[in-house]
């Protein structure tokens, strides 16, 4: 059991013991520590061009990059999915009734794990598991479409 006056350093901040009743443990701040599952930076850019290649169909090119840094899972700091990029890219032809647009998803096939949640949280210690969700893979196809 701790004392009333004791201070202790634990993992994941100061713990400042407590007991209610017959039960002892501590109140934890975690000040200063950055939220969980929230990025400290990300990017996203677009570049895209349509162009006319007649007097009825234009050509059109676009691609995306997103870039998020490392998201701790918990509150602790112990844990973290890593940062990473992930860009798509489209082309196609397009009319005012139809377009045929090709696309990759994913185009570098980056496998890098992009989110996922801490459970079985003993704190300050750090987590009972994870939950982890699987970077999608790249995805390729055309999209075909008619209006009327």
């Amino acid at each position: 059991m701790f004392s009333n006056n004791a201070v202790s350093v634990a993992l994941a901040g100061i713990c400042e013991p407590t007991t209610v009743g017959t039960v002892a443990g501590c109140n934890i701040d975690s000040s200063g520590f950055q939220l969980e599952r929230l990025a400290k930076h990300s990017f996203q850019a677009q570049f895209g061009v349509r162009q006319p290649i007649t007097d009825t169909i234009d050509v059109l090119f676009n691609f995306d990059a997103f870039y998020q840094s490392k998201r701790f899972i918990g509150s602790t700091e112990q844990n973290f999915i890593p940062g990473y990029w992930d860009s798509d890219l489209r082309i196609g032809f397009e009319t005012k009734q139809w377009s045929a647009i090709g696309y990759v998803s994913n185009v570098f096939d980056n496998q890098t794990v992009r989110g996922g949640f801490a459970f079985g949280d003993f704190h300050p210690f750090g987590n009972a598991g994870f939950a982890l969700q699987a970077a999608p893979r790249r995805q390729f196809g055309v999209r075909l479409g008619y209006n009327f």
